[in-house]
Parts: structure tokens; C-alpha cells; sequence
């Protein structure tokens, strides 16, 4: 029987050991990679103050103390100015804890990097909390730009007295310490994990994370603290954790409309979020500028591209928030023809993970219908792939208000429009295949461009984008929201 009063305290503290070991599990398991960037990982390790939850000692750089904070109901405990300074039921606060840390950790004038990990939300307006930047999660330089007399400032003067130091070593100190809040989730960090598992040649399903996990759990239990690479490779070994089906895989991280908690666990790692106007990931539809598709997009995938090739990766994971223009452009770079192999983490119609969905394996016939409707605006090809749902009225509509010079709509449909309507990779897989023959067969009628419309699912268009060639130019089109349209975006060059 249920109460309604939430989950109990402990669901709390058993929610936060599993996020600490996953994220310890999550530097261990980059040390069996054939180049580890990560040398040794330390659980609660003694003299570390109050980040001794995981220490991560790195081929260079300074080490990084983390720390787990965890609280039973997080939109009612928000992080704000006054949670560092409040002590609670303890004898100093957080700020005073992560200070006396800070100043305890530097060795040889080399000061240590901390990161608080926590799952409350973040408080909406508080004015410290409106410093942490997206790309660095770090308080800093931000807190210190206001004047005394602003509200950055009030907070700023607040901590610096709290503390009894001077604002610049306030400042200093939090220099080096990322604030992690609001993302952190068990689910998010988990998919993290895999990527890691991933390019370090393990078996990475979230079953074989939290495999991973309980092999944390055991080492805590039984007193282990110190971990290097042969303790690893030993329990990769004994839990049969170690890939034999496929190479190590590189993940590319494309943030193009909301930043990753995590983007340092990327292989190659993108950043557009800045070229997108709006506050929220949902709201970021359109660049402020058109020229950054060939100009500074593009580019960014072809050095990403260039520097997985060089690292020798040939598979490669397609992660982050990008809509589909982004999603077929990107599987166009990792294309079938350059012989990449590509993932993409597969969504059902809730959004819950799936399973990954790759472009190799078996094909199930969709049964595809192709419907052309004549415009008669010009001599240009016009495609509309709907999968979710019918995208019929708004690309005849932007076509027609928009003058483009088309002579033809070819609508192509799956039988029954939907969110499931590609259940697995299969599907997905034969819907690929049956849309490219199409398209094939209509491109024999010598058109100059096609214009590429779709309303479907992220895994399928990246797939299309893989296998996309043999081809005239295509300019690919972003969906503006319901009612708005479409912008203009990456266009693929005639193969």
C-alpha cells in the first residue's frame, strides 16, 4: 500500500550511493582504455576533507575530489546562496567545508579540482545560482562581475564574510569548484557510464553498468580504496565484461540545443548551444544566423570526423540534443561510405531508453508509400518523410509561402503514422533502405536539388544521413515549431 508522503529518507541516501558508485564505476572502467586518460580513482579517501567521496587522479592535471550530495525531495530542497552557507545540524557549512578543503588539497601551489554532485533543482532566480556557467559549471567569473551594491555582489560579500577571507580568494577557491545540480540523475549518468564502457571495449547495456556498479559496492564493502588499472582489468575479466563482438567505439558529443552534464566523457565533444537564441532547449529552433550551418557547423563535424578517423575509431556513438536536420547531416559525415559504423541511442514513444539503434543488422520490411503532389514553382525536387506523424499540410505550406522552386512534393509515409511507428533497429533499418531506393529512383529524373523535409524519429534520420549518397545536393529543413515553418540548414553535397 501506498501513502502518498513520497519516498523515505533512506530512498534518499540509497539513491545517492548508487549514483557514487556508478560514478566511481565510470573512472574506473576508462582505465582498462588502450589510452586512459584516467591513471587511478580513490573511494573515500582519508585526508580529503569533505570531497572524498571519489578522487580521480588523471594523466595530467591536477586531481579531482568529488562529492555526492543527495536529498530525498529535490524540487522542495533547492540549491541557492544560502545552502553553502548553512550549517545545519553540523558545526560548518558546505562553502566553509569545500574552503577548508580547497586550502588542505593545494600541494606546491597546485590547487585542487572539486565538483559537487547533487540532484536538487536549482533555485529559480537566486542570484549565485544564476552565475554557474552552462559550459564550465563553474561559479566564477560571474560571481565576481557585479558591483557591491548588486545582488551578485550582496552574495559575493556574504560568502567572502562567512568564510573570513577577502573576496579574492573567495573567488580563487571557487575557481575550482564545478557545480553539478538539477541533471544529475542516476538514469543520465548511466548512459554516461556506457559511453566509457564503450570506447573502452566493454560490454555496455545499462545491465552491464550496474554490473559494474556492484563491483564498487564490493570494493566499499570490503575495504578497497585505491583502485589502478590491473585491479580492473581483473574484475573485467572475472565478470566477463569485455566486448569481443565490436571495437571500441568513440562517442561524439553534439551539443547543438542543450548542453551535456558530462560533455568531458566524449571522445570529440561540439558546442553550438551559444548560436541558438532561447533560455530552454525546447525554444532553440533556429541559429540568430543562417551562415553558421556551412560556415561553422559543418566544419566542426568534418574536424570531428577527422580527428575519430585519426584516433583510429571506425564505430562511432552519436550523442547530445540536436534535431533532425543536425541528425541526418551527422550520419552523413560518419557516412556508410567512408566506412563508419554508426549508434544512436534508441527512444520509444515516452522518450525511456530503448536499446541502441545501429546501422548494421537485420531489416524488417516497412512498406513504405510514395505520393507525389505537384507544386509547379519551379524544377527543384521536394521530399516529405513522415514517420511520427504527417508533415503534408506544413510543407506545402512553407513551400508555397515561401516560393521555393519546386515542381514536385514526393510524400513518403509509413502505413500507420506514430511515435512507434519504427519499433526496433529492424524497422528502422528497412525504412532507411525503402526511403533510399525511393529516393534513388525519383532522383533519376535529373533534378538539380532536393529539398528534405521529415517528421520522425531522431535514430532513423541519423541513419538516413549514414547511408545518404548517390544523390543531387540536398538542403535539409528544421522544423520551426507548429505553425512556423521551417529554417534552412546543412545542405549535402550532390554524390
Amino acid at each position: 500500500m501506498t501513502t502518498g508522503q513520497g519516498p523515505a529518507s533512506s530512498g534518499a541516501r540509497l539513491l545517492g550511493d548508487d549514483y557514487q558508485h556508478i560514478l566511481t564505476w565510470l573512472h574506473a572502467a576508462q582505465l582498462v582504455h588502450s589510452d586512459p586518460a584516467v591513471t587511478r580513482v580513490e573511494m573515500e579517501k582519508r585526508g580529503a576533507g569533505n570531497v572524498d567521496d571519489l578522487v580521480v587522479r588523471r594523466a595530467s592535471g591536477a586531481e579531482q575530489y568529488h562529492q555526492v550530495k543527495f536529498v530525498r525531495n529535490p524540487g522542495k530542497e533547492p540549491l541557492d546562496a544560502d545552502w553553502f552557507i548553512d550549517k545545519g545540524k553540523n558545526t560548518q557549512s558546505p562553502l566553509q567545508l569545500f574552503h577548508e578543503s580547497w586550502k588542505k588539497l593545494t600541494k606546491d601551489g597546485q590547487r585542487p579540482n572539486m565538483v559537487l554532485h547533487t540532484n536538487r533543482l536549482i533555485a529559480a532566480g537566486d542570484a549565485a545560482m544564476t552565475c554557474i556557467d552552462g559550459v564550465t559549471n563553474l561559479l566564477v567569473p560571474k560571481l565576481g562581475q557585479g558591483g557591491p551594491k548588486s545582488a551578485v555582489g550582496k552574495v559575493r560579500r556574504s560568502w567572502a564574510e562567512h568564510l573570513g577571507v577577502e573576496e579574492a580568494e573567495l573567488l580563487e577557491m571557487l575557481g575550482h569548484l564545478r557545480v553539478r545540480a538539477a541533471r544529475a540523475s542516476v538514469n543520465e549518468l548511466r548512459e554516461h557510464c556506457r559511453w566509457v564502457m564503450d570506447a573502452s571495449g566493454l560490454l555496455n547495456t545499462p545491465d552491464d553498468v550496474d554490473r559494474g556498479m556492484l563491483i564498487v559496492r564490493r570494493w566499499i564493502e570490503e575495504g578497497v580504496r585505491l583502485v589502478g588499472p590491473e585491479i580492473v582489468a581483473e574484475v573485467v575479466e572475472r565478470a566477463a565484461l569485455r566486448a569481443v563482438e565490436h571495437d571500441p567505439r568513440a562517442t561524439v558529443l553534439i551539443q547543438a540545443i542543450d548542453r551535456d552534464f558530462y560533455p568531458e566523457l566524449a571522445t570529440e565533444v561540439i558546442d553550438w548551444v551559444d548560436a541558438f537564441p532561447g533560455d530552454e532547449a525546447i525554444a532553440r529552433r533556429a541559429p540568430s544566423s543562417g551562415d553558421v550551418w556551412q560556415e561553422r557547423f559543418g566544419p566542426d563535424l568534418d574536424r570531428a570526423q577527422q580527428s575519430v578517423r585519426a584516433q583510429g575509431f571506425h564505430e562511432v556513438r552519436l550523442a547530445g540534443a540536436f534535431r533532425l536536420a543536425t541528425s541526418i547531416y551527422a550520419g552523413h559525415v560518419f557516412s556508410d561510405t567512408r566506412r563508419y559504423r554508426v549508434l544512436v541511442p534508441g527512444r520509444s514513444g515516452d522518450g525511456t531508453w530503448t536499446g541502441d539503434i545501429t546501422s548494421y543488422g537485420d531489416r524488417r520490411t516497412v512498406g513504405v508509400t510514395c505520393t507525389p503532389v505537384d507544386i509547379e514553382q519551379g524544377n527543384e525536387l521536394a521530399i516529405g518523410l513522415s514517420v511520427t506523424g504527417s508533415l503534408k499540410t506544413a510543407a506545402l505550406n512553407h513551400i508555397e509561402r515561401g516560393e521555393l522552386p519546386v515542381k514536385q512534393l514526393a510524400l513518403i509515409e509509413v502505413p500507420n503514422l506514430g511515435t512507434d511507428a519504427l519499433a526496433d533497429g529492424a524497422a528502422v533499418r528497412g525504412w532507411v533502405a525503402e526511403v533510399r531506393d525511393l529516393v534513388r529512383e525519383l532522383a533519376e529524373g535529373g533534378w538539380p536539388r532536393i529539398h528534405l523535409f521529415m517528421f520522425g524519429p531522431q535514430t532513423a534520420a541519423v541513419l538516413l544521413g549514414h547511408f545518404w549518397n548517390g544523390m543531387p545536393p540536398t538542403q535539409l529543413w528544421d522544423d520551426l515549431g507548429r505553425g512556423r515553418g521551417y529554417t534552412p540548414a546543412f545542405v549535402i553535397p550532390g554524390t
